[in-house]
């Protein structure tokens, strides 16, 4: 039986989503293409819908289109008119239940006799106990900008990030949305030279087949934070040394490498040895040098313009695929590289 899904996840990211969700769940529908979120139909168990680039997925219990003054409380109002099923939930019996309200992305509070409407009609059809405070069931009523009402079961909840990642480390979502944005071939060789605390090798080395990735940092507590997560990882497919960019060359052979997949200094928070364009374009003409003639260099950075004038310059690179993203607010682009042919 077809069951209506919505999932979430980095602003931007939703085309590359599609794609990758299309090539795994063979009967996938997908309904609606969202900034940050897909709204699909499957027959697949939503235990199954593991998509490692997901934040959050739901189980949609009502759709609607529409436009109101107070388009969420009115919306509100119309789904306690009408019966619903609560989605089965595996591995244990729920007992409580709270609700969740949206609007725009934003959690928003509504109006007590609204909320109270809600939560009523959700335990007289389901016999779920209200507990406001922490549940085994989230409700959600939710508004976007693009005048799509819903309400949704949540299924899965990942921890808090800041909560388990060291400050400056990419979630894993993203950092697996860069390994998938690189396309890698099987037994790729792949270089992250700011890998930070490791996500983008980890990401590379846990879900994809690749052969090596190398891990080059120059900050030691960064480098012993990625020598523990890569635990448990043969040492010559995870090769993690202390290397500044611009040593690359005396590792790293010319066109040795199938991709650089890498998160490089934004110039925002840190202090850099050069200005930000003499350093950017020296990082590029290094990492061209290493890839093979038919490698690529994917990046993400919020030096958009900056790298869109560089690339433009060179005689070497060009942009293949530019995707925006929101990290942490702020607006930052996936670029994906490749070389020129001679």
């Amino acid at each position: 039986m077809y069951a209506l899904y919505y999932a979430n996840f980095v602003s931007g990211l939703q085309g590359l989503v599609a794609d990758t969700l299309k090539h795994d769940v063979k009967d996938l529908l997908i309904k609606k293409i969202l900034d940050g979120a897909l709204v699909f139909e499957t027959a697949c168990p939503h235990e199954r819908l593991t998509h490692k680039c997901f934040n959050n997925l739901f189980a949609v219990l009502n759709l609607h289109e529409m436009t109101s003054q107070r388009p969420l409380e009115a919306y509100i109002q119309e789904v306690c008119r009408q019966p619903f099923t609560a989605a089965p939930l595996s591995g244990k019996t729920p007992h409580t239940f709270r609700i969740i309200t949206s609007y725009a992305n934003q959690l928003t509070a509504i109006g007590e006799n609204t909320r109270r409407n809600a939560e009523y009609h959700i335990a007289r059809q389901t016999g779920l106990r209200l507990s406001r405070s922490k549940s085994d069931v989230e409700f959600w009523f939710l508004y976007r900008t693009e005048g799509i009402s819903l309400f949704m079961q949540r299924l899965s909840c990942h921890t808090s990030f800041d909560k388990v990642l060291h400050k400056g480390e990419l979630t894993p979502p993203l950092a697996y949305a860069l390994c998938v944005a690189a396309r890698l071939s099987r037994d790729a060789l792949v270089l992250d030279p700011f890998c930070g605390y490791g996500a983008i090798p980890k990401a590379c080395l846990t879900h994809l087949p690749v052969r090596t990735c190398y891990a080059f940092d120059i900050n030691d507590e960064a480098l012993a934070y990625t020598r523990r997560a890569m635990t448990g990882i043969p040492a010559k497919r995870a090769v993690i040394k202390k290397l500044d960019v611009y040593a690359l060359p005396s590792l790293i052979p010319a066109e040795s490498l199938d991709a650089i997949i890498t998160d490089p200094p934004w110039g925002l928070y840190e202090r850099l040895p050069l200005p930000l364009p003499r350093f950017y374009a020296d990082m590029l003409e290094r990492f061209a040098t290493a890839i093979k003639p038919d490698g690529s260099i994917t990046l993400l950075t919020a030096q958009t313009e900056l790298v869109k004038s560089i690339v433009e310059k060179s005689n070497t690179l060009f942009i293949e695929e530019t995707i925006s993203v929101l990290v942490s607010g702020r607006k930052a682009s996936i670029f994906r590289m490749k070389k020129r042919t001679r």
